[in-house]
Formats: C-alpha cells, structure tokens, sequence
C-alpha cells in the first residue's frame, strides 16, 4: 500500500500503513555513503504506533516534538473562550459593539479626536511652549516662558510697572476695595445693588415709575396749565380787580339798573328794539324818525297813485306757465305760485314730492292744468297726503286743480277734479 498523503494532526495510523511508512522512513534515513540506516525510524514507528494496541493507534499533542505549551494549549482547548484564554485573549469574542463584553469598532465616533476629554490634568513640562519653565519664569501669550521685569531668581511687578498702563487703569489696580474701584471709574458710591434706598439703584419695573403713581404734593404756576378746565374751586372769585366773577354773580342780572339811569343811541345795538318793545303809549315824534320812513308816511296824506305802485306788485299778479308734454312729471321748487300745465293725448300723472326731498314753504299755492287729451292724476309722494273734497284726477280737457301745502307733508286740493 502507498503511502497516505496530506496528514493532518489527529488522523488515526493503520497496521496495513506500517510498511509503507517504514519503507519511507527507511530510504530517508540512510547513513550517508554507506547505505546503513542511521537510526532504525521503521522500528521505532512501529514501536510507538503498537503502542496504541491493535492494529492502529492515535496521535496526541505530546506526539508533536516541536509544538510549544502555547500551541499544545490550543490543540486541547475545550472551548472557544478557552482557546482565546492560551493566547491571552481574555473573554473577548471580537462580537463589535457598546457593551463591557464586546470589541469596539474601528470607526466608532467616540473614537472621534473631537471627543471631549474627561477631566484630568497635565505637568508644567506637556505645555507646548519655547523656554525653560522655573519658579523666576512665567509663559508669555505667545507660548514662550519669560523672566519678569524684575529680573531672574524672583521680583515682583506693580502697577508703574505696565508701561502702557493709564492713571485710570493704575488706579483700579491699586484700588483698596470695590467703592474705590467705582470712585476711579466715576460710578460714585452706588454698587448697583437694587433696592428702595439712597445708596441703591432702583429697579427698572419698580412701581414706584409708574406713570399712574400720585404725585407728592407740589404746586404749578398759571402758565403750567395750557389744556383742560380748572374747577370752580380753583379760581379766585371775588369783586376786586384781580379776581373773576361767578356766573350767576347778581351783577349779571338783565333787570340790573344802569349806573347813570339813561338810555343813548349807542348803547341800542341795531335790530335789537322789535314792536313789542315800545309801549302803545309811547309818543315818537315824527322828526325822531328816517328821512325814508317820514316820506313814506307822508304819501298817506294824498291819494296813492299807480305811479306810485311798486313793478313788482303789478309782476306778482302774473301767473307764469310749465308746460309738460310728458305722461309724468314731479312737482320742483320753482313750481311754486305757477301753472303746471300737462299735453299729452295719454294719461299724465304729476307726483307731488316729500319736504324731505322738495322743500315747499308752507302756505305754497300752484295749478295743475290738463290742456291735452290725457286725464291727469295727482299721486303724493312718500309720506305725503293730498287731501281732496272728491277726487285727484282732472274732470276733463282744460280743468285747473289747485294745490296748497298746509303742512310739511300735507296738502289740500281743489278745483275741476273728480275720483
């Protein structure tokens, strides 16, 4: 039989593979030059595979000459967690996540160099800084450690030492305590410590601002006042030149006698003496009346001629005229004291208006004549009322109805009418 090929750790060795494995292992080991084996391997195989009983035999980690205690470890390791126990692995399984018992990932983001750190402290020598630190050496802005000003091996520096330094700036430095602080500054005493008393700020919401607080009292000059109305109380009433009279003063009275008991020309105002104002029996002269008034009278002595007549009497006895040739018309102001005279071979009908709407005068008088074919009808308005013996429409061609407003919406109607 051929030889096996390919054997792994753990493969069981059969008798019938003891010649062929002592064949092999006898060719190998030939003292060199001599033919003569240097060692009799076949009888030793032999030996050690008779060793396991029978006709076959087993191989275990002791068998494997060069297998270190690490590696022999691992060929006996009951169990996954025990193998990764020999190589120091601990309890590790490599499963990747957050827990105590797993592997963190490579890429996990608090892994990140941005990673707050947690608190903990650095040695003077970790400071990334150019000089020598010391107890006479101070680190500078820029990252460089400097003597003071006064000089290696220790000094001190005062405030005339900060050479850009103002008075103001040296004197907050030397300042004794917070209130002299604030007295360099120009803040005075106060701390701005809120409170209600003299050396406290006040609080911007106290209601002590309001604009609705009551005043303390105080006092205001007449020319203070420039809106409003001053009470009764306030002003100074009196008799005297200086102070205002009241207006139900007696002085004010309409029956209040004159002081010099007389009556002139110039102290009747215009218009202001009516008729009943002159007692039926006083006694006017007549050279006390206007040169116009006294002509006037004086034509009563003498017949009064036509002449005489003013025109416009003789105008006011004309009748002017409006025609119409339409089937309705409403009555307009200008109609007053005129003919409204209505043409047309159809009905026509005139509609007297509201006062609201056309203002008539009371007592106005006009005439609605039917000079055509069509009868016509008087209608009122809205809130008018046409009163009337029989009718408002026209009895027939050429009849005159006549209007007259007796009230602000009322108005009687006469002449040739019928229902």
């Amino acid at each position: 039989m051929a030889l096996k090929k390919n054997w792994q750790s753990g493969d069981t060795v059969y008798g019938t593979d003891l010649n062929a494995i002592a064949t092999v292992a006898d060719a190998a080991y030939k003292k060199p030059g001599t033919g003569i084996p240097e060692t009799d391997l076949a009888a030793a195989v032999q030996t050690k595979l008779n060793a396991g009983g029978g006709g076959g035999g087993t191989v275990s980690s002791e068998d494997i000459t060069d297998a270190t205690a690490v590696g022999k470890g691992l060929i006996v390791a009951a169990n996954a967690a025990a193998a990764r126990s020999v190589i120091g692995a601990g309890t590790s399984n490599l499963a990747l996540g957050s827990s105590s018992s797993t592997a963190c990932p490579g890429d996990d983001e608090r892994l990140s160099d941005a990673r707050p750190p947690t608190a903990h402290t650095h040695d003077v020598d970790d400071i990334d800084a150019s000089g020598t630190p010391s107890s006479t050496t101070y680190l500078r802005g820029d990252g460089v450690w400097s003597t003071p000003p006064g000089g290696g091996g220790g000094g001190t520096v005062s405030s005339e030492d900060i050479t850009d330094a103002t008075a103001v700036g040296k004197g907050l430095i030397v300042a004794a305590n917070a209130a002299a602080a604030r007295s360099v500054i120009g803040a005075g005493t106060s701390n701005l410590a809120l409170g209600s008393s003299s050396s406290t700020a006040c609080p911007g919401d106290d209601e002590r601002l309001s604009d609705a607080r009551p005043p303390t009292a105080h006092g205001h000059a007449g020319s203070d006042i420039t809106s409003g109305t001053v009470g009764y109380a306030r002003l100074p009433v009196g008799t005297a030149a200086n102070t205002v009279a009241a207006g139900n003063d007696s002085r004010f009275t309409d029956t209040r006698t004159p002081t010099d008991n007389s009556v002139t020309s110039e102290k009747i105002v215009d218009g202001a003496i009516v008729n009943a104002d002159i007692n039926a029996a006083a006694g006017i002269f007549g050279s006390k009346l206007a040169a116009a008034v006294q002509t006037s009278l004086g034509l009563a002595d003498t017949a009064v001629q036509p002449a005489g007549l003013s025109s416009a009497i003789a105008t006011a006895q004309q009748v002017a005229v409006n025609a119409q040739t339409g089937t309705s018309y409403t009555l307009v102001l200008a109609d007053a004291a005129k003919a409204v005279e209505c043409a047309n071979a159809a009905g026509v009908t005139v509609t007297v208006p509201p006062h609201a709407s056309v203002a008539f005068p009371v007592g106005s008088v006009l005439e609605v004549v039917q000079t055509g074919a069509g009868q016509v009808t008087l209608a009122p308005g809205a809130g008018v009322t046409l009163n009337a013996a029989v009718g408002l429409k026209s009895a027939s061609q050429w009849a005159v109805m006549t209007l007259r407003k007796r009230g602000t919406n009322a108005w009687i109607v006469a002449g040739d009418v019928t229902a």
